[in-house]
């Protein structure tokens, strides 16, 4: 039901390739002036949807990405992201808006596209981006359940509990499944 959940850095890093693809796609037939044929059209919604596309699915994965990184408070990391996300959209549009009222649209989109390569670049030498570590005893380990962020963990915490021993305090079902 959640692809992204399933490998997070690869579905962010496939969704920012996508949306590079589209922008450097949009600013090349921003800059060309020739005459448009139907194969240029073509061209441009086909670039029009993959960027729609990319730009819909980046936010709710980026979401459960914080989520997951604070699994004892996944509504603060929540009202954090998006916190976050409507500050990077008003200084998007004001920078897009400076930018094409000085330079144009083709280069407008060129800098979104120097942008989103920037971030696909950060994002795939990042190690770790994603990873979720939990430190606890040895004697008696103990880790916060994370099932209400991604209900799929519950299976495989009952697993561990039942088991390796490993106690998931809060998920809603921490049963033997032997």
């Amino acid at each position: 039901a959640r692809p992204g959940d399933r490998r997070p850095k690869a579905a962010v890093v496939g969704c920012l390739a996508g949306l590079s693809l589209a922008f450097v796609v949009l600013a090349a037939l921003g800059v060309d002036d020739r005459t448009h044929t139907m194969a240029t059209l073509l061209i441009g919604v086909v670039a029009i949807l993959l960027w729609g596309a990319t730009a819909t699915a980046m936010p709710p994965m980026l979401q459960s990405a914080a989520m997951r990184h604070s699994p004892e408070d996944p509504d603060g990391a929540s009202g954090l992201y998006v916190a976050a996300f409507q500050v990077g959209i008003m200084a998007g549009s004001l920078a897009g808006g400076q930018l094409y009222q000085r330079a144009g649209i083709a280069v407008m989109i060129a800098a979104s596209a120097v942008l989103i390569m920037g971030a696909l670049a950060c994002v795939g030498l990042a190690r770790d981006l994603f990873a979720v570590r939990a430190v606890t005893e040895r004697k008696n380990p103990s880790i916060p359940s994370v099932a209400n962020v991604w209900p799929a963990a519950n299976w495989h915490e009952r697993e561990a509990f039942d088991m390796i021993g490993i106690d998931f305090p809060g998920p809603p079902n921490l049963t033997r499944n032997l």
